[in-house]
Protein backbone atom coordinates (compact mmCIF):
# COMPACT_ATOMS: atom_id res chain seq x y z
CA UNK A 1 0.00 0.00 0.00
CA UNK A 2 1.30 3.44 -1.08
CA UNK A 3 1.14 6.06 1.57
CA UNK A 4 0.44 9.65 0.40
CA UNK A 5 1.68 12.39 2.65
CA UNK A 6 -1.13 14.38 4.25
CA UNK A 7 -0.03 17.76 2.91
CA UNK A 8 0.21 16.47 -0.66
CA UNK A 9 -3.32 15.04 -0.55
CA UNK A 10 -4.73 18.38 0.60
CA UNK A 11 -3.07 20.22 -2.25
CA UNK A 12 -4.41 17.68 -4.72
CA UNK A 13 -7.96 18.19 -3.44
CA UNK A 14 -7.58 21.94 -3.76
CA UNK A 15 -6.37 21.56 -7.34
CA UNK A 16 -9.33 19.34 -8.21
CA UNK A 17 -11.74 21.86 -6.68
CA UNK A 18 -10.18 24.75 -8.62
CA UNK A 19 -10.39 22.85 -11.87
CA UNK A 20 -14.05 22.09 -11.21
CA UNK A 21 -14.77 25.78 -10.60
CA UNK A 22 -12.94 26.78 -13.77
CA UNK A 23 -14.83 24.14 -15.72
CA UNK A 24 -18.13 25.37 -14.30
CA UNK A 25 -17.32 29.01 -15.20
CA UNK A 26 -16.36 27.93 -18.70
CA UNK A 27 -19.64 26.04 -19.08
CA UNK A 28 -21.62 29.08 -17.86
CA UNK A 29 -19.82 31.33 -20.35
CA UNK A 30 -20.59 28.92 -23.16
CA UNK A 31 -24.27 28.81 -22.18
CA UNK A 32 -24.46 32.62 -22.02
CA UNK A 33 -22.77 32.89 -25.42
CA UNK A 34 -25.16 30.37 -26.92
CA UNK A 35 -28.15 32.31 -25.57
CA UNK A 36 -26.65 35.58 -26.89
CA UNK A 37 -26.18 34.08 -30.34
CA UNK A 38 -29.75 32.75 -30.36
CA UNK A 39 -31.13 36.17 -29.41
CA UNK A 40 -28.89 37.89 -32.00
CA UNK A 41 -30.03 35.48 -34.69
CA UNK A 42 -33.68 36.15 -33.80
CA UNK A 43 -33.12 39.92 -33.99
CA UNK A 44 -31.40 39.65 -37.36
CA UNK A 45 -34.26 37.52 -38.67
CA UNK A 46 -36.82 40.12 -37.60
CA UNK A 47 -34.76 42.86 -39.26
CA UNK A 48 -34.53 40.93 -42.50
CA UNK A 49 -38.25 40.22 -42.43
CA UNK A 50 -39.17 43.85 -41.84
CA UNK A 51 -36.69 45.01 -44.49
CA UNK A 52 -38.22 42.56 -46.89
CA UNK A 53 -41.68 44.03 -46.29
CA UNK A 54 -40.56 47.60 -47.07
CA UNK A 55 -38.33 46.64 -49.95
CA UNK A 56 -41.03 44.66 -51.69
CA UNK A 57 -41.91 47.65 -53.91
CA UNK A 58 -41.62 51.43 -54.30
CA UNK A 59 -44.01 54.32 -54.87
CA UNK A 60 -43.04 57.55 -56.63
CA UNK A 61 -45.56 60.29 -55.91
CA UNK A 62 -44.87 63.75 -57.33
CA UNK A 63 -45.31 67.10 -55.61
CA UNK A 64 -46.11 70.13 -57.76
CA UNK A 65 -44.41 73.40 -56.76
CA UNK A 66 -46.07 76.53 -58.13
CA UNK A 67 -45.73 80.31 -57.85
CA UNK A 68 -47.32 83.22 -59.69
CA UNK A 69 -45.54 86.55 -59.99
CA UNK A 70 -47.96 89.46 -60.20
CA UNK A 71 -47.42 92.62 -62.21
CA UNK A 72 -46.83 95.48 -59.78
CA UNK A 73 -45.27 98.94 -59.83
CA UNK A 74 -44.10 101.26 -57.07
CA UNK A 75 -43.06 104.90 -57.25
CA UNK A 76 -41.02 107.03 -54.88
CA UNK A 77 -38.96 110.23 -54.95
CA UNK A 78 -41.44 112.37 -56.87
CA UNK A 79 -40.00 113.80 -60.05
CA UNK A 80 -39.72 117.41 -61.12
CA UNK A 81 -39.69 119.57 -64.26
CA UNK A 82 -37.73 122.70 -63.40
CA UNK A 83 -37.81 125.57 -65.91
CA UNK A 84 -35.77 127.73 -63.56
CA UNK A 85 -35.96 131.54 -63.65
CA UNK A 86 -37.23 132.61 -67.06
CA UNK A 87 -38.42 135.84 -68.75
CA UNK A 88 -39.96 136.93 -72.01
CA UNK A 89 -36.69 138.43 -73.30
CA UNK A 90 -34.12 135.73 -72.50
CA UNK A 91 -36.61 132.96 -73.23
CA UNK A 92 -38.49 134.47 -76.15
CA UNK A 93 -37.69 131.32 -78.09
CA UNK A 94 -39.03 129.05 -75.35
CA UNK A 95 -37.50 127.06 -72.49
CA UNK A 96 -36.61 123.48 -71.72
CA UNK A 97 -37.11 122.03 -68.27
CA UNK A 98 -34.47 120.18 -66.27
CA UNK A 99 -35.85 116.79 -65.30
CA UNK A 100 -35.50 115.10 -61.92
CA UNK A 101 -36.91 111.64 -62.66
CA UNK A 102 -39.26 109.76 -60.40
CA UNK A 103 -38.06 106.43 -59.07
CA UNK A 104 -40.31 103.80 -60.63
CA UNK A 105 -39.94 100.05 -60.16
CA UNK A 106 -42.13 97.56 -62.01
CA UNK A 107 -42.13 93.79 -62.40
CA UNK A 108 -39.38 92.82 -64.81
CA UNK A 109 -40.25 92.09 -68.42
CA UNK A 110 -43.84 93.35 -68.36
CA UNK A 111 -45.08 96.48 -70.13
CA UNK A 112 -47.13 99.24 -68.51
CA UNK A 113 -49.28 102.00 -70.03
CA UNK A 114 -48.65 105.51 -68.69
CA UNK A 115 -51.14 108.38 -68.72
CA UNK A 116 -50.74 111.92 -67.39
CA UNK A 117 -53.05 114.63 -66.03
CA UNK A 118 -52.24 118.16 -64.84
CA UNK A 119 -53.72 119.90 -61.82
CA UNK A 120 -54.30 123.25 -63.59
CA UNK A 121 -56.85 123.97 -66.29
CA UNK A 122 -57.37 120.38 -67.43
CA UNK A 123 -54.00 119.53 -68.96
CA UNK A 124 -53.63 115.90 -70.05
CA UNK A 125 -51.69 113.61 -72.37
CA UNK A 126 -48.70 115.46 -73.77
CA UNK A 127 -50.37 118.83 -73.22
CA UNK A 128 -50.72 121.60 -73.23
CA UNK A 129 -50.35 121.86 -69.46
CA UNK A 130 -50.54 125.10 -67.55
CA UNK A 131 -48.32 126.73 -64.96
CA UNK A 132 -50.24 129.16 -62.74
CA UNK A 133 -49.74 131.28 -59.65
CA UNK A 134 -51.78 129.70 -56.89
CA UNK A 135 -53.53 127.48 -59.42
CA UNK A 136 -55.22 130.31 -61.30
CA UNK A 137 -54.71 132.30 -64.53
CA UNK A 138 -52.78 133.86 -66.13
CA UNK A 139 -51.29 130.61 -67.41
CA UNK A 140 -47.95 129.67 -68.90
CA UNK A 141 -48.62 126.85 -71.34
CA UNK A 142 -46.09 124.02 -71.54
CA UNK A 143 -45.90 120.55 -73.01
CA UNK A 144 -44.42 117.26 -71.89
CA UNK A 145 -43.36 114.06 -73.59
CA UNK A 146 -42.95 110.60 -72.11
CA UNK A 147 -42.70 107.04 -73.29
CA UNK A 148 -45.65 104.70 -73.08
CA UNK A 149 -45.74 101.79 -72.68
CA UNK A 150 -42.71 101.34 -70.44
CA UNK A 151 -41.04 98.04 -69.61
CA UNK A 152 -40.40 96.87 -66.05
CA UNK A 153 -36.87 96.05 -64.93
CA UNK A 154 -37.52 94.73 -61.44
CA UNK A 155 -36.85 96.21 -58.02
CA UNK A 156 -33.20 97.07 -58.60
CA UNK A 157 -33.52 99.30 -61.68
CA UNK A 158 -35.73 102.38 -61.92
CA UNK A 159 -37.53 103.01 -65.20
CA UNK A 160 -38.36 106.62 -64.38
CA UNK A 161 -35.32 108.06 -66.15
CA UNK A 162 -34.08 108.01 -69.73
CA UNK A 163 -33.15 104.96 -71.78
CA UNK A 164 -34.86 102.25 -73.77
CA UNK A 165 -38.17 101.21 -72.25
CA UNK A 166 -38.00 103.95 -69.58
CA UNK A 167 -40.35 106.87 -68.97
CA UNK A 168 -37.92 109.49 -70.38
CA UNK A 169 -40.01 112.50 -69.32
CA UNK A 170 -39.32 115.94 -70.91
CA UNK A 171 -40.92 119.36 -70.50
CA UNK A 172 -40.81 122.46 -72.68
CA UNK A 173 -42.32 125.94 -72.96
CA UNK A 174 -43.07 127.05 -76.50
CA UNK A 175 -41.75 130.18 -78.20
CA UNK A 176 -43.82 133.27 -77.37
CA UNK A 177 -45.52 131.70 -74.34
CA UNK A 178 -44.12 134.33 -71.92
CA UNK A 179 -45.07 137.57 -73.71
CA UNK A 180 -47.93 138.70 -71.43
CA UNK A 181 -47.31 136.80 -68.16
CA UNK A 182 -46.62 138.84 -65.02
CA UNK A 183 -43.80 138.00 -62.61
CA UNK A 184 -44.52 135.30 -60.04
CA UNK A 185 -43.87 131.73 -58.93
CA UNK A 186 -45.74 129.49 -61.33
CA UNK A 187 -46.49 125.85 -60.52
CA UNK A 188 -48.42 122.86 -61.69
CA UNK A 189 -48.62 119.22 -60.59
CA UNK A 190 -48.71 116.36 -63.08
CA UNK A 191 -50.02 113.01 -61.93
CA UNK A 192 -48.69 110.03 -63.83
CA UNK A 193 -50.80 106.89 -63.78
CA UNK A 194 -49.08 103.58 -64.52
CA UNK A 195 -51.60 100.88 -65.34
CA UNK A 196 -50.82 97.23 -64.55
Amino acid sequence: MLLVPEGFKQRSDETDSSEKINLKVKQLKEEVMKKYLVVLAAIMMVIFMVSGVYAAGTATPTVAATATIANVCSASNDGKIDFGTIDEVANAGGATGTITPSTIHCTAGSTYVVTAAGANNGGSGTGPYYLGVGGVAPWIAYSITFNTPITGKGTTTSIGGTGAGNLALTGSIASGALTTQPAGAYTDTITLTIAY
